[in-house]
């Protein structure tokens, strides 16, 4: 997920987000395409706070905790 910033590397993943589809999370079906891959616990139910919680989706990535949902081959 590129966000605020460009990241100029390769990137190998099966989902990447380019600052330039991404847009901070509101480019066009971006949010779709993230409460698809993400579990739910990592999103917001309140309407005045961003729906992704990136701060808790990198915690529990740190953690080792299971960020994808269970039917994505990459649930890890």
């Amino acid at each position: 997920m590129e966000d605020e910033h460009c990241t100029i590397a390769t990137v190998e993943a099966d989902t990447h987000s380019d600052l330039d589809d991404h847009q901070q999370g509101y480019g066009d079906g971006v949010q779709e395409q993230q409460r698809e891959l993400l579990v739910d616990e990592v999103f917001s139910n309140e309407e005045d706070e961003e729906p992704l919680d990136r701060t808790l989706l990198y915690a529990l990535s740190r953690e080792g905790e299971p960020v994808f949902r269970a039917n994505d081959a990459n649930a890890r």
